[in-house]
């Protein structure tokens, strides 16, 4: 029912611990497919020394992580993808905590749950307010609302229905990060993705994984295919009238990139009235929509949530007036 997909490198010391708690679900009916990009440790040999004929490994022939998925998932037999990194582990109750939950809803095409942080580095703060948030979006419609301020999920911790690969594609390799270039092509085609409360991960953090030491996962990178699925939004809506909320220094950042890809704001809201000029207006004199759509670029802890209380105070829909972007 289920195929694990497990790509790896040079983890013949996290293999067992992961490998482990995958043969320790409540949930037997899967395949694991790991897949060796290239390892020059014993990883391999690892893998190959279990009796267990539902664990396969293969050789990437292309390099790099997007290669390894895409092989990986040419090679699942069953209808429900799960992903996996070779250096986390499983709570025991996972995949059948993921599995009711698709059966139950055959309206969603992913579901992830809620991960728990463990770490190897000196300094996991800012993984663990990543973590925190992540946690805290858990409904289709506040991963929907949200989708463009950070990547809505831990990507070891989802679980999707193949059909997903067929109608909108795979893992696209380029300069961003692959994850979040996936969901946001899959949420703007209208898959519904939903998260169970219980946590499905436990997601190890150290010095070397990808997302710290790989280019693709830089904050540029981020902030360049959110704003090219921006651009998706906006002219399958056919938006005309665009504001932005935020004028500070990472606002404007972000805008650069909105504006690369042809996005022009006709406002711009601020909440220093000094700084008001021009086509830049202060937030107390903002009124309802009227045919505007806010693009707010706010990321301060808590601020994007009195924005967002403001707006709909003011008759502005989430999703609908307004999106979350900072």
């Amino acid at each position: 029912m289920v195929s694990v997909v497990i790509p790896f490198k040079n983890a013949a010391i996290c293999l067992p611990e992961c490998i482990a708690s995958l043969r320790s679900q409540t949930y037997q009916e899967w395949e694991a497919i790991l897949m060796d990009d290239h390892s020059e440790d014993a990883g391999v040999e690892v893998i190959q020394a279990y009796q267990d004929k539902r664990i396969r490994v293969h050789s990437v022939q292309g390099q790099g992580i997007v290669a390894a998925l895409n092989e990986g998932l040419e090679h699942c037999r069953f209808p429900l993808i799960a992903r996996m990194d070779a250096d986390d582990v499983m709570p025991s109750a996972r995949l059948q905590k993921q599995v009711d939950w698709m059966l139950a809803h055959p309206e969603t095409g992913l579901v992830s749950g809620r991960v728990q942080l463990f770490s190897n580095c000196m300094d996991s703060r800012g993984y663990q307010r990543y973590v925190d948030w992540i946690n805290s979006q858990n409904r289709y419609e506040d991963i929907l609302l949200h989708r463009f301020v950070e990547s809505p999920f831990a990507h070891p911790s989802v679980l999707f229905r193949r059909e997903l690969i067929t109608h909108y594609g795979a893992y696209r390799e380029g300069d961003f990060p692959e994850d979040y270039e996936l969901w946001l092509r899959w949420l703007q085609a209208g898959v519904r993705m939903e998260k169970i409360e219980e946590v499905v991960l436990n997601w190890r953090d150290h010095e070397t994984r990808l997302s710290r030491a790989h280019d693709r996962y830089r904050p540029q990178a981020f902030q360049q295919v959110r704003a090219q699925y921006i651009r998706v939004l906006v002219a399958t809506r056919n938006i005309k009238k665009i504001w932005f909320w935020g004028d500070g220094s990472v606002a404007r950042a972000q805008r650069k990139y909105l504006e690369a890809e042809g996005i022009q704001g006709e406002g711009i809201v601020e909440v220093d009235r000094a700084k008001c000029k021009g086509i830049v207006h202060y937030y107390g004199d903002l009124g309802g929509p009227e045919g505007r759509f806010m693009i707010s670029l706010v990321g301060n802890v808590g601020a994007r949530e009195k924005i967002q209380r403001f707006l709909e105070d003011r008759g502005w829909k989430p999703g609908d007036d307004f999106i979350l972007a900072g």
